[in-house]
């Protein structure tokens, strides 16, 4: 994975993935936390994005996470949820 700079509020990876390389963009805010991540899907016959937005903040074990998170297909939601716990081993 290689991070690319944007500015103060995004930065992109770019990942490879069974040899095929695409770039997962992250919004962050003042505080840098994260408010979104979006990627192209390879997808036939046209690609489409992937986008999931980020609220709230739960910390479990010293560490913080996002406490909501939506998500969706070419701007359509299929998932929500709410992390209520998360074990760390």
């Amino acid at each position: 994975m290689v991070w690319k700079h944007v500015d103060e509020h995004r930065a992109v990876a770019h990942v490879t993935v069974d040899d095929r390389g695409f770039d997962v963009t992250l919004d962050i805010d003042a505080m840098g936390r994260p408010v979104a991540v979006a990627y192209q899907r390879r997808h036939r016959p046209a690609d489409e994005t992937f986008t999931a937005t980020f609220a709230g903040e739960s910390t479990f074990g010293g560490v913080t996470v996002p406490a909501k998170v939506r998500g969706g297909w070419a701007g359509k939601e299929f998932i929500r949820y709410r992390i209520d716990g998360a074990l760390f081993r």
